[in-house]
């Protein structure tokens, strides 16, 4: 770039800047209006001071400028905001009121040493922001153009702002002199930026409203609300009386520093507030389950679980859901987002049905609880034995029958058997007198097997009827009385 255009192109900078800073009271321009101040040969720094009054808010960013009315850079010059035959042997500081001193250029040379000149510094702004390099990379004097300084303004941040800013020179090498003619200082004053949460802690999936305040002197512009280093929550919120609000429900499970940071506007420089730390807890879940109120012991029945966010949480758990009996016996699982499984109940009688959800990394764990009543498989009984048709009294009957549950079966006198008619010993029946004898035969069942009804079986003993005892006819006699008779010879003749 010709150094006529770096010239043009750094007073329409600087002329922005000052109809910027004239249009709005909070970013002040102030110039220097002393004489000129003469730089000494290798003698010691000398000053320039400028006066700031009237700015009650501390200082948001500073921005400094070498000005002049006409740029060149051969030696003399007096329309040059600092003459210098030589600068590469200068030393530039700025002090602010508060006694900070920022060495804002470090013995910068002309590294072209042209033909045109190397002196000289004129309609130079030093802005931390600038876009381009830092001063002490510029090649050709008098370095018209917008610059970084040597060190950072930002050093200035938050200080007072009314007082002497002074800009020291000091020539550290023999042989040159200079003079220090017209600079200025641009003062944004600073902001402050405040963040405030809704609801911390909050829970999974609630809706949270960051409020982020600003203040400063009608600061308009936005707010960016940001997680961490860098997630951004809501961008660019614009500002309404001095506050911006984010609201999200999206926050992960765990702690986030959260920080609202403000950009800034022609009057109030940005501002970023101090991190809120934001915890986010599993949300809680209810549980609840619904089965058949009774069940067949060893048949599957469909049981329904529903699994409930508690407000203000939000959202869909994922896992699973463990579904049992209170014996333990009888488990399903139910895999979300399904809602039922399949049950086989091992045992009859009333158990508590559970389920129990286990949480995952978003929702906590809950459990809810019913009654059911297994009732245990059907089962029949039939007799395998056949009484007798015409019983006598003294005669004895074994009873037999079985059951489709292949339990054993018991045996009793029913009710309505005629007393004195039998008697029964476990299978064994005895027939002691006329009149109905009924046996019943049962089946109480067991953990999977319900009672079998009862059944009976009757048999008609005859009145008056004795078992039969067995006579001997006379042939019989005969040789009974035969066979005495050679017992009692045979005897007879032992004597």
């Amino acid at each position: 770039m010709s150094f006529g255009a770096r010239t043009t192109l750094a007073a329409a900078f600087l002329a922005a800047l000052l109809i910027g800073a004239t249009g709005n009271a909070q970013a002040v321009t102030f110039s220097y209006t002393g004489p000129p101040v003469p730089i000494p040969d290798a003698g010691p720094r000398v000053s320039a001071p400028i006066a700031v009054t009237g700015i009650a808010q501390p200082v948001g960013k500073v921005t400094m400028s070498i000005d002049g009315t006409a740029c060149t850079a051969a030696y003399p010059s007096s329309t040059v905001g600092i003459e210098h035959y030589l600068q590469g042997e200068l030393l530039l500081t700025l002090r602010s009121p508060g006694g900070t001193e920022v060495l804002v250029i470090n013995r910068k040379y002309d590294t072209n040493f042209g033909p045109s000149g190397f002196s000289n510094f004129c309609q130079v702004v030093l802005d931390d922001d600038s876009s381009g390099p830092s001063i002490q990379d510029a090649v050709d004097a008098p370095f018209t153009g917008n610059w970084k300084p040597n060190a950072p303004l930002s050093a200035f941040a938050g200080e007072a702002a009314n007082g002497n800013w002074t800009l020291f020179a000091q020539d550290v090498v023999p042989g040159d002199t200079g003079t220090i003619r017209a600079w200025s200082i641009n003062i944004l004053r600073g902001s402050s930026t405040t963040l405030g949460s809704s609801l911390n802690p909050s829970v999974f999936g609630a809706g949270v409203t960051l409020t982020a305040g600003v203040t400063g002197t009608a600061p308009t512009g936005s707010v960016d609300f940001i997680d961490g280093a860098s997630t951004v929550l809501c961008a660019a919120v614009p500002l309404a009386t001095g506050s911006a609000a984010c609201t999200i429900s999206n926050l992960s499970v765990g702690a986030h520093s959260v920080t609202a940071r403000y950009s800034g506007d022609g009057s109030n420089a940005a501002s970023t507030s101090a991190p809120v730390s934001q915890t986010v807890n599993k949300a809680a879940t209810s549980s609840s389950v619904s089965a058949p109120a009774s069940a067949t012991v060893g048949q599957p029945v469909a049981v329904t679980a529903t699994l409930a966010v508690t407000a203000p949480g939000a959202g869909t758990p994922t896992g699973t859901i463990a579904v049992s009996t209170s014996s333990g016996a009888a488990t399903c699982t139910i895999t979300l987002p399904a809602t039922s499984c399949s049950l086989t109940p091992t045992g009859a009688g009333s158990q508590t049905l559970t389920a129990a959800y286990a949480g995952d990394g978003n929702f906590e764990a809950s459990s809810g609880s019913t009654t059911i009543l297994g009732a245990g498989q059907g089962q029949t009984i039939s007799f395998t034995s056949t009484p007798p048709q015409t019983p006598l009294v003294g005669s004895t009957y074994a009873v037999a029958a079985t059951a489709t549950s292949g339990l054993p079966v018991s045996f009793v006198l029913a009710a309505g058997s005629a007393a004195g008619a039998c008697t029964i010993s476990a299978s064994s029946v005895t027939f002691t007198g006329a009149g109905n004898c009924i046996v019943a035969a049962s089946q109480a069942g067991n953990a999977t097997f319900a009672a079998a009804p009862t059944v009976t079986q009757s048999v008609t003993v005859r009145s008056g009827e004795v078992a039969a005892v067995p006579t001997l006819n006379e042939w019989m006699l005969m040789l009974l009385a035969g066979l005495m008779s050679i017992f009692a010879i045979a005897r007879l003749r032992r004597r």
